[in-house]
């Protein structure tokens, strides 16, 4: 009896996952821990970063109000 590859099931999030994603990323939370809050994986979020241009501001000069 020949035992069956593990096969993974791709994580399908709703675009309003995607979005509060892209919030506390662009927001300056690290990848791992949006990824993890939302369930997603890091490297789903960084090919959804790359193809939709996700930008963090420029901090030098302290966070945003």
């Amino acid at each position: 009896m020949t035992e069956e590859p593990v096969r993974f099931r791709r994580k399908i999030r709703p675009d309003a996952v995607w979005v509060e994603v892209r919030k506390a990323w662009e927001g300056g939370e690290t990848a791992r821990s949006v990824a993890r809050r939302y369930d997603v994986g890091v490297p789903a979020l960084w090919k959804r970063r790359e193809a939709e241009g996700w930008k963090r501001p420029d901090l030098r000069y302290g966070p945003i109000e």
